[in-house]
């Protein structure tokens, strides 16, 4: 369930942030392969996460902005 509140920081992040990002191509790095891969093809098995999805993509199309995402590791 921890996956599911990565993404929903990411979509308050976008729904604060999306207005300064008009026009531009946001990048999510993330250490999370469950979330870099749902941002990246948009789909999700869990419902509340296709929900996210859905949430993020209205908030690109309002804001005029693109969210890529990006596998960040953070190995010592």
């Amino acid at each position: 369930m921890a996956v599911v509140f990565v993404a929903m920081a990411l979509v308050v992040g976008a729904s604060q942030g999306g207005r300064r990002w008009a026009g531009c191509e946001v990048f999510y790095a993330g250490d999370n392969t469950n979330v870099v891969d749902w941002v990246r093809t948009r789909y999700a098995n869990n419902g509340l996460a296709r929900h996210l999805l859905r949430l993020l993509t209205r908030l690109e199309i309002r804001f005029g902005f693109r969210l890529r995402s990006e596998e960040h590791t953070s190995e010592l």
